[in-house]
């Protein structure tokens, strides 16, 4: 008899993502812990014991699990509900679609007062029948045209659903949150560019990686992941700490697959602090990871820093091994384009190239499909090469 393995289960300390109408946020579950997301507040106090992939209802600010696996009102997130739909559709209803430009929207014209949706909310009524209470109400909506009648149920869905997906971090997950929340601390790193670098790098199980990026831990993170405890991930990092690592401390990995990240401050790595009076204790910490950043014979070599990529290729590249990769990323193509001139001088770079992705969303709805309207146009460049005698 084959024994199926249990799904994961969320357990105190761990972190979460949560989605709500189209916004994620990395959390961590602690009790207590207030939670804001798109001015909605909730607690994650009940979310111990239940499994990842879960929708939960939020109800007097704490999160109870759904019955259904796909609320409603998630369901027809992009569509009307049951039963609402105009009689005529979008590409004949011209007639509705110009009426609908001269319809002015005002408070007359929704039958459902506040004091009465007060009362629902009062009374714990889901917020799947709170929207449809609000369509029906609408004396406006049947004279919309389809397009404005699922804007306006985009509307009432962003403001009174009360339905959230809480996911396991991935390294996609992460990608995407922390890229959204602020992409200049990402140092603009898309998802298609990040893909591309690890694509670049070479990565696999065994492998010897150095690594100095300041992305989150996002790309460390990948490459622990990707090497599933076999093989060394040396970041070098500022200060005496490696700070700034949410990603890899989301991820959550074991210790027998984290023991792979072996983090060396630059000040030792460059031996800085060689003539200090406090340089043997700290030597005496950093011991075993300095012996393996002196070993070298790195297999791959990865930059995407605030650092001048030009000054630390100078000096990493000799603790790379023949055939190794070097791919060093930036959002600034001046900087690799010199970069790029000082690896070809030095003649121990071979098939040295840059490039740059390009990534548009697209909204794929019925007769309303188009990009997206807000985007970041670049993303950064890439410099890979292979490292020659």
């Amino acid at each position: 008899m084959e024994m199926k393995d249990e799904p994961p289960t969320i357990k105190e300390g761990c972190f979460v993502v949560i989605t709500r109408c189209g916004y994620s946020r990395l959390c961590p579950v602690v009790p207590g812990k207030r939670i804001l997301l798109h001015k909605t507040v909730f607690y994650l106090d009940n979310l111990v014991g239940h499994s990842f992939g879960q929708y939960f209802e939020i109800v007097n600010k704490q999160l109870q699990v759904c019955s259904n696996t796909i609320p409603e009102s998630v369901a027809f997130s992009n569509n009307l509900p049951d039963g609402l739909m105009s009689d005529s559709d979008a590409d004949s209803n011209s007639d509705t679609e110009e009426a609908n430009g001269n319809m002015e929207e005002n408070a007359s014209n929704q039958m459902v007062t506040c004091e009465e949706l007060a009362e629902m909310k009062k009374k714990g009524t889901s917020s799947d029948e709170i929207i449809r209470t609000l369509v029906k109400g609408s004396l406006s909506f049947k004279r919309k045209s389809t397009f404005a009648q699922s804007k306006y149920v985009q509307r009432k869905k962003l403001k009174h659903s009360e339905y959230v997906l809480v996911l396991k971090p991935t390294i996609r997950l992460l990608a995407d949150i922390f890229y959204k929340k602020n992409p200049g601390k990402m140092q603009y790193l898309r998802q298609d560019a990040f893909a591309m670098l690890l694509a670049k790098s070479n990565i696999y199980p065994g492998a010897r990686v150095l690594i100095v990026e300041d992305c989150y831990g996002l790309i460390s993170a990948a490459i622990v992941e990707k090497m599933n405890g076999d093989g060394i991930c040396l970041q070098i990092h500022r200060g005496d700490q490696c700070q700034s690592k949410p990603c890899l401390d989301a991820m959550d990995f074991p210790e027998n697959i984290l023991k792979t990240f072996q983090p060396v401050p630059i000040s030792l790595a460059f031996k800085e602090n060689e003539n200090e009076d406090n340089a043997i204790p700290i030597f005496t910490k950093w011991q075993q990871k300095l012996q393996e950043f002196e070993k070298g014979e790195f297999d791959s070599l990865i930059i995407a820093s605030r650092f001048d990529p030009r000054i630390l290729s100078e000096k990493l590249l000799s603790k790379i091994k023949l055939s190794g990769t070097i791919v060093i990323y930036s959002a600034c193509i001046q900087v690799l384009s010199e970069c790029f001139q000082q690896l070809r001088s030095s003649n121990q770079v071979l098939n040295l190239e840059i490039m740059d992705t390009f990534m548009r969303y697209y909204q794929i709805l019925p007769n309303r499909t188009r990009p997206e309207m807000n985007g970041h146009v670049s993303c950064g460049y890439l410099l890979s090469g292979i490292v020659a005698e």
